[in-house]
């Protein structure tokens, strides 16, 4: 805004947003002064959160729109209605009138930017439609530079007045959903005459307010060479847009002359019995022959509130100023973010309800050079306060206990500490959550609640610790619940034999650099994710972990070559795997993870209509229940996948995530082909792999999909940390044939190895020892360090058969 201001720009759109604020947040404050200072006008999108919050009263429209000086617009339909998604009014704080008017917003076509395609394409791909009141506002800001060739020395102020002066009204809307009403530019570049003083806010009426009443005034000036007698009328609603009731809203005169070149005032006063409740306004309508002239005026008559004063005071009893506190009101929908004052102190009016109150107090908190956040963080929390007459609350942090955790290992570092309040409302799906997270310098602290009532709120806690114990790592992931509120022992005493412990094991694929990255996400709510922190892990290691039992863990581990994000900062190219499981309390698991041999892998092949879609690795890892995804491998891995029917291809595709169409509906035998090579820094293994399966597929009936026959075989062994077998011994090495889940079990008919120990230059083969879906073969490897290869084909009694090749599928070393 700034710079444009610089620029001397008459007028600047704004088609962007945040929250909706009383208009005194930073961004406002600076729109104020810079339009004050420079004259520019500032025509901002009113926001796309369309009518009243849950109360039905506090309005939505966002920030930047919600400043004094902002030229605030909303969207309006092509039926000269408003649009559904359209903020509205009041302004938080004062309840003054925003939007200021409505221009067409709604299913707009306009140029399309090459490279973007923000919503609906068009026949002409140079264009797209959009709809949004960041459609609506570039109309206005259209219309401020053609009043600006009229009048070249108008500021502000001027572009502002003439413009909501000269609006089409439209019905059955208050001047809190539509301004002025909709823009009308012609009018504004023809008529002389305009109203000077704004809006006539007549703002809050605050319950009980019956006999209540507020005047203002409204002034119009006219350029013109001729005196001009208005006619004066309202054009007034309420609630659901039925007319105002009479006498909420009058005028001091219907009739009011306006001199030559000079200014005349009005004046409209609002008034207002108990019984009258919610947003009452429109417009004050001058007209004089073709001349209308329209003036937005409002008011808002308060429901049955009282005060709600909170208190916040930080750990060390001081006041938490500053603090952003989230008020919940379970029936009655309300959401309501507020911020304490220098003493710690905040006032509002709410309606009747048992209201929660959640928010983070970072004031004894400080950031460090490095953008870590240093320090203790404290979760405000209180539950069912009601507000059935004023009421005041203190949240003080000095009753927040720690959250997190102390284990068996008294020397455990916590490098990870999350907290969530869940607020679920009485109805309906208007779920708030905050989610509260202190790293390894952090301290987290929470405040005990009292036991809700009535509703659901949930708190949970995630903490992870690491430490080593005499040389060997080990590493707690813990997840705890509680329904009712926040209880008083956030911090439990945890026994490792309350919990699952793990033995897991890491190898190394011997790259020339390897960077092992590890997380473990708990099974919870959408509103309950914890924050779920990495970490590097040595490669090869051997890790004891401990996780909280009766929950489903999401382990993953990624590989990479190198940290150095990519100038579009993404992540650079990694292998991923992940694990999904589930423990009981008392019981021991080991897993293994990178452990060679490595070989191919196909998960969720299925058919749908014509498409055949697979997800493929090549090089998977030997990990039990382990699931690799190497799409995003793309800089690391290259190949292609080919699908062919009677010797003729039918479609290609990347091996990343398979995408490839048959036009035959009917039952046909088809070979799938993929060829990949790999050049990792993270591993020395998997340099090459090609597989080829024959199978028979017809289209599925319907919007039906099934699961494509793919065979895999997974060769397994005994190797070490550095996925090494030993050279010149006797090797087992056992076979699995995988089908894809939901696939037929037809017996296996035929299972064959071959093995190389030159990178595939030459080839022995290997007799192998089946048993049904398994079987056992014994390789004799050469008496020097290199690499095993493995060539397998298999195939069943329906028909659907494989062919593998895995260049370096694992490591051979000499004894040291």
């Amino acid at each position: 805004m700034e710079w444009a201001a610089a620029q001397h720009a008459v007028a600047v759109n704004l088609s962007l947003g945040d929250t909706a604020t009383d208009g005194t947040d930073p961004v406002s404050t600076a729109l104020n002064r810079i339009t004050a200072q420079t004259g520019t006008l500032f025509v901002v999108a009113a926001g796309n959160e369309g009518g009243p919050t849950g109360n039905g009263v506090d309005g939505t429209v966002e920030s930047p729109g919600s400043a004094d000086a902002a030229f605030t617009v909303g969207s309006s339909t092509k039926r000269d209605t408003l649009s559904d998604f359209s903020s509205q009014g009041p302004r938080l704080g004062d309840d003054a009138v925003k939007p200021d008017l409505v221009a067409p917003g709604e299913d707009i076509i306009g140029a399309r930017a090459d490279g973007t395609n923000m919503d609906t394409p068009t026949p002409n791909p140079r264009y797209e439609q959009a709809s949004g009141t960041s459609m609506a506002t570039p109309h206005v800001t259209g219309a401020v530079a053609l009043l600006a060739q009229a009048h070249p020395t108008w500021k502000a102020a001027d572009f502002k007045q003439a413009l909501t002066s000269s609006t089409h009204g439209l019905k059955n809307l208050t001047a809190f959903q539509q301004g002025s009403g909709r823009l009308d530019v012609v009018r504004a570049l023809t008529q002389k005459v305009y109203a000077t003083s704004g809006a006539a806010n007549l703002g809050l009426f605050a319950w009980p307010h019956a006999g209540t009443t507020t005047a203002r005034q409204v002034t119009y000036r006219n350029d013109g060479d001729e005196p001009v007698t208005l006619k004066l009328a309202l054009d007034v609603y309420g609630p659901g847009g039925k007319p105002a009731p009479a006498g909420i809203l009058s005028l001091g005169a219907t009739t009011l002359t306006v001199p030559a070149h000079g200014t005349a005032t009005a004046t409209v006063t609002g008034r207002t019995t108990k019984a009258q409740v919610g947003r009452f306004g429109g417009g004050v309508v001058a007209t004089a022959g073709t001349t209308t002239v329209r003036t937005a005026v409002g008011l808002f008559a308060e429901p049955a509130r009282h005060t709600l004063t909170i208190t916040g005071l930080n750990h060390e009893g001081r006041p938490a100023a500053g603090t952003l506190l989230t008020v919940f009101g379970p029936r009655t929908g309300i959401q309501q973010e507020v911020k304490l004052g220098p003493d710690g102190t905040v006032r509002l009016r709410l309606p009747e309800d048992d209201y929660d109150i959640v928010g983070l107090d970072d004031s004894l908190a400080k950031t460090d050079s490095s953008g870590t956040t240093t320090g203790p963080r404290t979760l405000l929390t209180a539950t069912g306060v009601r507000t059935d007459q004023d009421r005041s609350v203190t949240l003080d942090g000095r009753t927040a206990g720690k959250v997190g955790a102390r284990t068996d290992h008294r020397d455990a570092t916590a490098i990870s500490t999350t907290a969530t309040v869940e607020l679920d409302p009485v109805r309906g799906d208007g779920v708030y959550a905050l989610t509260v997270v202190a790293g390894r310098k952090a301290t987290l602290y929470a405040t005990p609640t009292a036991q809700a009532t009535g509703h659901r709120v949930t708190y949970a806690a995630s903490t992870t610790l690491t430490g080593a114990d005499a040389g060997h790592a080990y590493r707690y992931s813990l997840r705890t619940s509680h329904n009712g509120g926040v209880p008083a022992g956030t911090y439990p005493v945890v026994h490792n034999r309350q919990l699952a412990t793990v033995h897991a094991t890491y190898a190394s694929q011997g790259g020339r650099r390897a960077v092992a990255v590890r997380s473990d996400e708990p099974s919870t709510s959408d509103y309950q994710m914890p924050f779920i922190p990495t970490l590097r892990t040595t490669l090869p290691s051997r890790v004891t972990e401990y996780y909280s039992p009766g929950l489903t863990w999401t382990h993953t581990l990624d590989l990479f070559g190198s940290t150095q994000s990519l100038p579009d900062g993404s992540l650079p190219d990694h292998d991923t795997t992940t694990a999904v499981r589930r423990y009981q309390a008392g019981h021991t698991y080991r897993t293994d993870w990178n452990r060679a041999p490595v070989g191919p892998a196909v998960y969720s092949p299925t058919r749908e209509g014509n498409d055949l879609h697979l997800d493929l690795a090549p090089y998977a890892a030997a990990g039990t229940g382990q699931q690799s995804d190497e799409s995003y491998a793309t800089g690391e891995m290259d190949g292609e996948v080919v699908l062919s029917s009677g010797g003729r291809v039918i479609d290609r595709s990347s091996p990343f995530l398979v995408d490839i169409t048959t036009p035959t509906a009917g039952k046909r035998r088809y070979t799938l082909t993929a060829h990949t090579t790999r050049t990792a820094d993270w591993t020395a293994l998997g340099t090459r792999s090609s597989v080829t399966w024959g199978f028979t597929s017809a289209r599925p009936r319907g919007s039906a999909s099934s699961v494509l026959p793919l065979l895999t075989v997974r060769a397994g062994g005994t190797v070490d940390l550095t996925d090494a077998a030993p050279a010149g011994r006797a090797f087992r090495l056992p076979l699995t044939v995988r089908r894809p889940a939901g696939a037929e079990r037809t017996p296996v008919t035929r299972l064959t190895l071959q093995v190389s120990y030159d990178d595939g230059r030459t080839w022995k083969t290997v007799h192998v020892t089946r048993h049904g879906t398994t079987a056992d073969a014994l390789l004799h490897h050469p008496g020097h360090a290199g690499y095993a290869s493995l060539r397998i084909a298999a195939a069943d009694k329906a028909g659907n058969t494989v062919n593998q090749t895995v260049i370096r599928a694992y490591r051979i070393a000499t004894a040291h």
